[in-house]
């Protein structure tokens, strides 16, 4: 199963950065694409592309982790189409600005995909924690949980879809063709039953657990190549906004 955002454990120099200096640095560069015209697009995409190979991330692996962009930029491209009205020239305007705001999606994801794959969840959260605590002087908080449920729930949300679809073919239901949105319709309905039953399971867990807010976290040093990659980072956004 090819899921989006998942960590997978393995090498490459992004793991060795902080995570909250990755979490940083993914912000800005997600802020630079969002707001970059062509020009600075075109660099952005490169490094990304090139950031998002040294995870050792395929190309073939990618693009079917990507698939679900494909139904935004067509409901966006349709939404300005139809906005736009009978006049061509306005339709072509739409069509450009749909495809301009595709690509920025599609350079967010790619960072966002290299920030996940080499980024735990649980040490994200850890150090979250660890900063929420030191900020705040006191050791019976931990806002790092709630991260790491947060970040953890969006491969798993893609994990129970792909579970409710394939358990749908196994059963006969028609996704394809005539009945396809009554299947649909139970398809997601299984996969909500799931999604909730799941957040009722990680609640169970906790409890027997005896999950405790002061837990004790794993701390993680802060190195200068931290601030290097967050101050890179920064650079980018600027020069995002003055590159027209």
């Amino acid at each position: 199963m090819t899921t989006p955002f998942r960590f997978e454990a393995g090498s490459g120099p992004l793991r060795l950065f902080h995570p909250l200096a990755k979490l940083a640095a993914l912000l800005l560069v997600s802020a630079s694409a969002m707001a970059a015209h062509p020009p600075a697009l075109a660099g952005i995409a490169a490094a990304s592309g090139l950031l998002l190979a040294s995870t050792g991330a395929g190309i073939a692996q990618t693009a079917i982790k990507a698939r679900f962009l494909a139904g935004m930029a067509l409901f966006v491209a349709l939404v300005k189409t139809v906005d736009a009205g009978p006049d061509l020239a306005a339709i072509a305007g739409a069509l450009a600005g749909s495809a301009l705001y595709a690509s920025r999606l599609a350079l967010v994801f790619l960072q966002a995909e290299a920030f996940f794959r080499t980024t735990s969840p649980h040490d994200l959260g850890a150090a979250l924690t660890r900063a929420a605590r030191r900020l705040a002087r006191r050791e019976d908080i931990d806002p790092g949980l709630y991260l790491t449920l947060a970040v953890d729930f969006l491969p798993r949300t893609f994990e129970a879809y792909e579970r409710s679809r394939e358990a749908a073919d196994a059963r006969g239901f028609a996704l394809r063709g005539k009945g396809r949105v009554s299947a649909t319709i139970d398809v997601l309905a299984s996969f909500i039953g799931n999604a909730v039953a799941s957040a009722a399971r990680t609640a169970r867990a906790l409890e027997a657990r005896g999950y405790d807010p002061a837990r004790t976290v794993p701390a993680f040093a802060i190195h200068v190549a931290d601030v290097v990659l967050v101050t890179a980072a920064a650079a980018i956004r600027l020069a995002a906004a003055l590159v027209r």
